[in-house]
């Protein structure tokens, strides 16, 4: 399909120049510094995982051991070897094995050095996301923009959760966003971004069917080569030290099989699942099964897909946008997700919120507020964290509604954009001019 160009954002002289700039910069350093030093004073204890510091955790046992395992000739895959061997507090999860290759450079510093590094990376790449989202809503990119958004992201509960633990999410969110950004008008950058979101399945899988649905076949089969061959070197290493294929494969078997015996994972236990299945899950007091589990991916991704589709006849930005603002909300219902991967919804929000002047939401304003409203309290709830189930005693019928606001806030949010996607009308054109861009050239007029 022909692509609606966006220019890539740059930072302009003028926009360098504004006194906004170092004030965002400023507020960015002090949110950025208040985050950091909780980590600090609630770093886990290195070699002993028993002890309950959660700093970072997620970084130790998903990103470092799992590579040191590989470097020293273990298979990280097993669970058993693993918590036997290493500090961990949590097998590995079933990523594909080029994590242990994005990550790879970690694992060869000293522990302590490692988790620093891997802080400041996942800083900068929150701010990549606020640096494409802003691209993805046709917005100029100033520092104000940029570091004012990238305030509210680390802000966020999604925000602060991935950086206090450790969580790898935000590279996962960064290979979303720049496939959705770059997908049209530069497919080869965007298959990188596949490449990169499908480290995570949760996030790939969804993300190239939805691809697929719009049209763009040469990202997804590029970007989804690209993951094949960065992982087939790990997986081949990982075959041999497990003493075989058949060997591996039992043991990620075991691990699939811990990760769902995980209290957090399990719907009925966890407070932050946000997916469908999970809401399900809670619902009926117990977990829905994996029968029910495909069906109901299924049936989300195809409703994603139909939207997703029937937006793609239109080359408009707005339509655009919207298709983009449906793939990040069919990824996270589709399938599981936990809170702390809500910050694919930084993209939804600011097209909400910055582009009321073009189709649907010049149509339905009173739709575009409750969407604003219906992703921001997930955005910035933090009731379902341990700490505050705990301090105000929630149990029972309490605990199941607050664990479950999320995920019906969310469900809800994807049910009204796939109905505006299949209603959207072939004459939607592209937006109307933005009142600030005009008020500047009134203004040099």
């Amino acid at each position: 399909m022909a692509g609606h160009p966006l220019p890539v954002p740059t930072l302009s002289p003028a926009a360098r120049r504004r006194p906004g700039g170092a004030l965002a910069l400023v507020a960015f350093l002090v949110v950025t510094t208040i985050v950091a030093y909780r980590v600090v004073t609630h770093l886990n204890v290195p070699g002993h995982p028993e002890v309950p510091r959660w700093a970072l955790q997620d970084f130790r046992d998903a990103v470092y051991y799992p590579v040191v395992a590989f470097l020293q000739g273990h298979n990280p895959y097993d669970p058993a070897d693993m918590l036997r061997r290493y500090p961990i507090g949590l097998p590995f999860p079933w990523y594909l094995p080029m994590t242990l290759v994005i990550h790879l450079p970690l694992g060869l510093l000293p522990y302590e050095t490692a988790e620093f590094a891997y802080f400041a990376l996942m800083v900068a790449v929150m701010l990549g996301v606020a640096w494409l989202t802003l691209g993805l809503c046709d917005l100029e990119v100033g520092i104000a923009e940029l570091f004012g958004l990238g305030t509210l992201v680390v802000m966020s509960r999604p925000g602060h959760w991935n950086l206090f633990t450790g969580q790898c999410t935000p590279l996962a969110v960064l290979g979303v966003y720049v496939a959705l950004r770059f997908v049209d008008e530069r497919p080869g950058l965007a298959a990188l971004g596949v490449a990169l979101a499908e480290f995570k399945p949760t996030f790939g899988v969804p993300l190239a069917v939805l691809l697929l649905a719009r049209g763009s076949l040469r990202p997804v089969v590029i970007g989804t080569a690209v993951a094949g061959v960065v992982s087939l070197v790990p997986a081949l290493v990982l075959a041999s030290s497990a003493g075989g294929p058949r060997a591996l494969l039992g043991s990620l078997a075991a691990a699939r099989h811990a990760f769902d015996a995980d209290a957090a994972v399990n719907p009925t236990s966890s407070p932050s699942r946000v997916d469908v299945a999970s809401l399900l899950g809670r619902l009926l007091g117990r977990p829905p099964g994996s029968a029910a589990e495909i069906g109901i991916a299924i049936a989300v991704l195809g409703l994603g897909a139909l939207g997703v589709g029937n937006l793609s006849r239109r080359a408009d930005g707005g339509s655009r946008r919207l298709s983009a603002s449906l793939v990040c909300l069919v990824i996270l219902g589709c399938t599981y997700h936990q809170a702390y991967d809500l910050l694919l919804l930084v993209l939804p929000l600011a097209v909400l919120i910055t582009r009321g002047d073009e189709m649907p939401w010049a149509s339905h304003p009173w739709t575009r507020w409750t969407l604003v409203a219906l992703m921001a309290i997930p955005m910035a709830n933090y009731l379902t964290s341990d700490t505050a189930i705990s301090f105000l005693g929630l149990a029972g019928r309490w605990w199941v509604v607050v664990a479950s606001v999320n995920g019906v806030l969310l469900l809800a949010s994807l049910l009204i954009i796939v109905r505006l996607a299949l209603q959207a009308p072939a004459g939607w054109q592209a937006s109307r001019p933005r009142r600030r861009a005009a008020s500047r050239g009134e203004r040099r007029a």
